[in-house]
């Protein structure tokens, strides 16, 4: 490997990522009857994701050699919650580019961050979740293979059985997440087959309280307007009335 070359600030900025790095993004603490855990850092995911777009930046070795180190705290990380799925596909984007780093990582590293991120998607909570992986699906340079469909259908069959009603209730207080989601709904009963008309009934359910709602708020709103306004324009003709009298 060649020998790194770099100015005094940059050395000084790698040496600082290295430091970073190196510190825990959490800080656990151990009582009788459980744990408790505060945020310290960002997590593993947008590590990787700065380090690689870092990395190539710099055409840094140091930082280069860094990457399987925050690989394997992302896959650590997994062990006990579901993926930043928006986070890692748009890293395993990256890792696909013809860039500086993909000529030295191990294609290895790539290969087995995809394929925890599938394996993960029964974890997937949030529609959000499939929405960003079947983007990563549709526009990813390298085909799906058939254990990556499987996981894809596993996963959301496992999330509509047991995180729907849940993710639905949190999306509903969100006018643009319920579009995304109708949309979504729509697209994966279309495009891909799925058997969840029941579950789309109940979005275009919410959507159709919103936008009735919303029709009411405006009607409501327009009858306010309109009475301001012909309270208004009696006055001006009272006024006006006034001055007649006075000619």
């Amino acid at each position: 490997m060649a020998t790194e070359v770099i100015g005094g600030a940059n050395e000084q900025f790698v040496s600082a990522v290295e430091a970073a790095i190196a510190r825990p993004y959490r800080l656990v603490t151990i009582f009788e009857k459980g744990s408790a855990e505060k945020r310290v850092d960002i997590y593993p995911e947008e590590r990787l994701a700065a380090l690689i777009a870092m990395t190539d930046d710099l055409q840094s070795e140091r930082l280069l050699a860094l990457v399987p180190t925050v690989i394997n705290s992302v896959l650590e990380r997994w062990e006990e919650t579901a993926p930043d799925f928006e986070e890692t596909t748009g890293i395993l984007f990256h890792m696909e580019e013809e860039n500086w780093s993909r000529a030295r990582l191990d294609p290895a590293l790539y290969e087995t961050l995809r394929g925890q991120m599938f394996a993960n998607l029964e974890h997937a909570y949030s529609f959000i979740d499939f929405m960003h992986v079947e983007s990563f699906l549709n526009e990813t340079k390298i085909a799906a293979t058939d254990d990556e469909n499987e996981s894809v259908s596993s996963g959301f069959g496992s999330y509509i059985s047991s995180q729907f009603s849940q993710d639905l209730y949190d999306t509903s207080s969100s006018s643009e997440a319920l579009d995304d989601m109708a949309d979504f709904f729509s697209r994966m009963i279309r495009e891909h087959g799925y058997d969840i008309s029941e579950e789309y009934g109940r979005v275009m359910e919410l959507l159709a309280e919103r936008d009735e709602r919303a029709e009411r708020h405006a009607d409501e709103y327009r009858g306010a307007w309109q009475g301001e306004r012909n309270f208004e324009r009696a006055d001006e003709e009272s006024i006006s009335s006034m001055f007649d009298s006075l000619r």
